[in-house]
Order: structure tokens, then C-alpha cells, then sequence
């Protein structure tokens, strides 16, 4: 298990540029969609913390891999702490981002490190 302290306070000096996003969808009579948008330099270190190596020696599959268990992880914590016992985890998901697919600050809850962005989380139902 790995650990990466993460705050939700900091400064966004402009719009930042994210690489990757996972999802995982949490399925009821209901359906929440959480989405984690990471930008690049954070999503290999969290790859790199996660698999105990250093972060110019992740592949971008490894990428891919831990980030859709980062979303698998929080949405399982979130229908454990949110009460929602009958909601059901879907198959997290991973795409690659362009210029053209970033998120609307606006939309999610930026997190930071160290005063830096690290990412954005979006939750969504539909």
C-alpha cells in the first residue's frame, strides 16, 4: 500500500494541463460517476510510489494500471464512508487526455501537494 498526502487548499495560477483521467461509476438505483483528472508529472509519481520504483522507470501501462486502482480505491472508500452499502463498483476506466478533453476547473474539487496541482475530482450523476 502506498501513501500520497494530498490538500485541497492551494492556488491555481492558470489552467493546468492534465494528461489522464480514470473513472469509476457507482451503480445503484442511482449512478455516480467519479472521475479523477491527474496532471502527467503526478501520475508517474503516484505509479512510482505505488510500485516501489523510480518514476523514469514506469511505462505508461503501469500508469494506467495504478490509476484505475486510485479510482477503484476511492470509490470503494466512498460508498464505504458515504453510506451507500447498496451501490455496486463498476469497471474502473483510463483514457489518455488531448488539449481538447480537459476538465472544467469549475466542475470538481482541485487537490494539491506542496501548493502544486496535482489533480481534479469530479463526481457526477447520470
Amino acid at each position: 500500500m502506498f501513501f500520497t498526502p494530498v490538500e485541497f487548499i492551494g492556488e491555481l495560477q492558470q489552467q493546468p494541463l492534465c494528461g489522464c483521467r480514470s473513472v469509476i461509476v457507482l451503480k445503484n438505483e442511482k449512478i455516480y460517476q467519479a472521475a479523477f483528472y491527474f496532471v502527467d508529472a503526478h501520475a508517474r509519481m503516484i505509479t512510482a510510489n505505488f510500485l516501489g520504483k523510480m518514476e523514469d522507470e514506469v511505462s505508461s501501462d503501469e500508469v494506467m494500471d495504478t490509476l484505475k486502482e486510485v479510482a477503484n480505491m476511492i470509490g470503494g472508500s466512498f460508498i464505504y464512508h458515504g453510506e451507500m452499502e447498496d451501490y455496486k463498483l463498476g469497471i474502473p476506466a483510463f483514457a489518455w487526455l488531448d488539449d481538447q478533453a480537459q476538465p472544467n476547473l469549475q466542475d470538481g474539487l482541485p487537490f494539491f501537494l506542496d501548493g502544486d496541482l496535482f489533480g481534479l475530482a469530479v463526481l457526477t450523476q447520470g
